[in-house]
């Protein structure tokens, strides 16, 4: 069941493009930030969360998704804008003080905005 789901977000939302053969190692750099959103949240890696926010958040959801369990991409959606932002390189124990942190927004803006900047080609 969770190649089937796997495979329709690689032809619905990836294109279907050698979305199988994607592996770890070919997300160092990206186009922009859609492209790395599209390829993170589309891809498997071997350590992933998730956490959803209440209502009262700034944050709608936040995703961590990482090869080695050391640092990972991090992903969530604004509610505000409903845009979705991501980082690369974020060191597991910032996702792990996130998802503890009782103000998440407020953690975000002071131990990792900026600092961990998405790799454009």
């Amino acid at each position: 069941m969770r190649f089937l789901h796997f495979l329709i977000m690689c032809v619905f939302f990836i294109g279907g493009s050698s979305c199988s053969s994607k592996t770890c190692s070919d997300l160092q750099s990206f186009k922009d930030p859609g492209e790395a959103i599209r390829l993170v949240k589309g891809m498997e890696f071997p350590f992933e969360r998730s956490h959803t926010l209440l209502n009262s958040e700034p944050i709608v959801y936040a995703i961590y998704k990482s090869c080695d369990q050391q640092t990972g991409f991090f992903i969530f959606k604004e509610r505000l804008t409903g845009k979705e932002f991501i980082n690369q390189n974020v060191p597991l124990e910032n996702w792990l003080g996130f998802t503890q942190d009782a103000k998440k927004f407020d953690y975000y803006n002071k131990k990792m905005r900026g600092k961990f900047p998405l790799v454009l080609k």
